[in-house]
């Protein structure tokens, strides 16, 4: 009896996340758990490590799947024997003025000439039907999620990735996400919906902060917590998923205390991530 987890930093981050929990309450069961999520992954990859899971331990029946899918505007890349590079949102790679894109060494002179949302809405939402379909037919118990709903907020992607191009045609993203709405639905509610997580200034301002180190060089990410905490991502997994154990339970209360503990939370002495490389693409240098 396995379960596996699969998704973005919602999934694998700092401190324990609802795959995390939930990891370590079917442990309690008997269960083997392993986390192959990574923070800032796309789609893609996130479909490519559970393809890579399954040709190493081939599901089956009896096996657990979590399943988080993130953005539908990210690009990850395996590259150069470099590990993969999941630097998340589009929104956030331009490097000046010019709207330049940087991923792996290669270089991109205008972001909107390589990076279209009607390309990545086709692309993602053909990744996730498949992958949905697929797993049906090894009869394992999915559970699966979003970070946010797909469904909103998509009509402002072209201002988030810096677009002003006049041939984007969002009444052809709104039919395509419509037409497999039933395929990529999921079994839980967005993580962050289900959280009533803001999108705005005013809710992130009333987010506890956290930093990666007291190093210098770090103080300027000194920063609101954008991730669910672990109580909290507790609180999705019990109303949407199933009742936790004692010793889950108590895990919980115990991360509680230590991420309450010090303001702002000092990520690089929590000790939570797994650095043990997990299966053959994987790379450990950040979560």
């Amino acid at each position: 009896m396995r379960i596996f987890a699969f998704g973005c930093s919602l999934t694998q981050y700092f401190y324990p996340t609802w795959a995390d929990i939930l990891i370590h309450h079917y442990k309690t069961k008997g269960y083997e758990g392993s986390n192959w999520a990574k923070s800032g992954a796309g789609n893609m990859y996130i479909n490519m490590r559970l393809w890579e899971a399954n040709t190493i331990h081939k599901f089956n029946k009896d096996d657990v799947i979590l399943l988080q899918w993130s953005s539908m505007y990210r690009e990850d890349r395996y590259h150069m024997g470099k590990g993969w590079w999941t630097p998340g949102n589009f929104s956030r790679q331009t490097i000046n003025s010019e709207n330049s894109f940087m991923l792996n060494n290669y270089f991109y002179q205008n972001t909107w000439t390589w990076a279209d949302i009607m390309h990545c809405t086709m692309r993602d939402c053909a990744t996730i039907s498949s992958t949905h379909k697929a797993l049906d037919t090894i009869g394992c118990k999915v559970y699966s999620t979003y970070f946010r709903d797909p469904f909103e907020g998509w009509e402002d992607a072209p201002k988030h990735f810096n677009q002003t191009n006049p041939k984007l045609e969002l009444e052809d993203v709104g039919a395509v996400l419509e037409s497999y709405r039933e395929d990529i639905a999921t079994t839980c509610p967005p993580i962050l919906n289900a959280l009533d997580f803001g999108t705005d200034k005013e809710f992130f301002v009333t987010r506890p902060k956290s930093v990666p180190s007291l190093k210098e060089e770090h103080q300027h990410m000194n920063i609101h917590e954008l991730h669910p905490l672990t109580h909290e991502a507790a609180q999705f997994v019990e109303k949407h998923i199933e009742p936790l154990c004692t010793e889950t339970k108590q895990f919980v209360d115990d991360w509680e205390k230590k991420l309450t503990a010090n303001d702002p939370i000092i990520l690089e002495e929590l000790e939570w991530h797994n650095k043990d490389k997990i299966g053959w693409s994987d790379d450990r240098w950040r979560p």
